[in-house]
């Protein structure tokens, strides 16, 4: 999982240093490295509490599968961080509103298939405390 992370981190500052967002939105939907998208968008929101334009036209793309594999690795992610953090209650309080956000606002994922995820993950006992 902290491979996951340096993957989102390292993704975080490639799109941070490219200039047009048309390419970025292309190249998520062509390249094999589309599996951190969601990850990726909750790190930016983390940080500059936007979301990007591009991500539409990127999840729009996604079939169901896709879908479900983006949310399985954006729950791991999420539980890598708030361990990271030692629990953060900021940071969780922020993660859960950045969530509401891409299902509510965004309309990024179902409510249902985000519960359905995070019940079906395997826990570790200290993740389980967490979640």
């Amino acid at each position: 999982v902290s491979t996951q992370s340096t993957g989102v981190t390292e993704e975080v500052n490639r799109v941070n240093q490219h200039g047009m967002k048309q390419d970025l939105a292309k190249h998520f939907r062509e390249k094999d490295n589309h599996n951190i998208f969601l990850c990726l968008m909750l790190r930016k929101n983390i940080d500059v509490d936007v979301m990007p334009a591009y991500s539409a036209k990127v999840t729009s793309s996604w079939d169901a599968a896709t879908m479900k594999q983006q949310l399985r690795n954006l729950v791991d992610f999420i539980v890598m961080e708030i361990t990271n953090s030692k629990g953060s209650v900021i940071l969780f309080s922020k993660i859960s509103q950045i969530l509401t956000n891409f299902v509510f606002n965004y309309h990024i994922f179902p409510f249902d298939t985000l519960i359905t995820v995070i019940i079906l993950r395997k826990y570790n006992e200290q993740d389980a405390i967490i979640a």
